[in-house]
């Protein structure tokens, strides 16, 4: 018998229609370029877990501005000039059946000038102790 009945039925959260109830969190995996910009890598990483049956992809933390970012090679969604492969890897999830969402993220006093090369934004004057 098994105790996961549900786990390969199609689910909805909200008005969103999943594949399937497995679910990846998000993954640093720091892929992207200096600039954030997205990677045919990085592209490839998050198809191949679409392909084997992840039914719901939590893009990893993405930077909303450049002072934000937590490392150097982190994803980010900051400018128009990001979008192309934003729209490039949603596609392809889709094509392999997959949906997607995304994380965005600001470090905030969490990272450092010498990633960011950029003074550090925080809601807090005092340094991170990590």
């Amino acid at each position: 018998m098994n105790p996961y009945p549900h786990v390969f039925r199609p689910g909805r959260i909200g008005a969103l229609e999943v594949p399937n109830r497995i679910v990846m969190p998000p993954m640093a995996t720091n892929y992207a370029t200096s600039d954030g910009m997205m990677t045919g890598r990085q592209i490839a990483y998050y198809l191949e877990r679409a392909r084997g049956g992840v039914g719901y992809i939590t893009f990893e933390h993405t930077a909303v501005a450049p002072e934000g970012r937590a490392t150097p090679n982190m994803a980010m969604i900051a400018s128009d000039d990001h979008l192309p492969g934003f729209i490039q890897l949603v596609k392809a999830i889709h094509q392999a059946g997959g949906k997607i969402v995304i994380q965005i993220n600001h470090a905030g006093r969490g990272t450092t000038s010498a990633v960011t090369g950029l003074p550090v934004v925080g809601p807090s004057p005092i340094p991170c102790p990590v």
